[in-house]
């Protein structure tokens, strides 16, 4: 073998070192642990589930708000949103008009609710194959 040839053999067995590695550590850790800390991950699902428990008990419309600001994404499946608001979305049947509203949405899109908070608002979502669409939080009107 002349030293060419072992320099790529050398080389093409680091790259298989470090990809498993790589594949290893991918293995043990998510890719979350990598970016967020496992600390400050728990304290974000310590205060997710104190928002949730609140909102169940109370009522209170800054408790919903929070959980659709911070933890509701584009995306989610209504399994995932029913779990995040700790309570199961009710299908909204009279939704043709919302749905032919600006153009946004199919006639097969369906809307679910959730609420009412204890001042009487109900939070609609509209999925589209099972999956959230079209979200927007509006955080800067419930901060004002």
């Amino acid at each position: 073998m002349n030293l060419v040839n072992f320099s790529k053999v050398s080389f093409s067995l680091f790259s298989v070192g470090l990809i498993l590695s790589i594949s290893v550590i991918a293995g043990c850790n998510t890719m979350l642990d990598t970016f967020l800390p496992v600390q400050d991950r728990k304290a974000g699902f310590a205060r997710e589930e104190q928002h949730r428990e609140q909102f169940i008990e109370t009522r209170k419309p800054a408790d919903i708000r929070w959980l659709l600001k911070n933890s509701v994404k584009n995306g989610m499946s209504k399994a995932d949103v029913d779990r995040v608001m700790g309570e199961d979305g009710e299908r909204e049947f009279n939704d043709s008009n919302l749905l032919a509203n600006e153009g946004l949405y199919r006639a097969d899109d369906k809307i679910y609710r959730w609420g009412p908070d204890r001042d009487g608002n109900s939070y609609m979502l509209v999925f589209r194959d099972g999956h959230l669409i079209n979200f927007e939080n509006f955080s800067e009107e419930w901060d004002q």
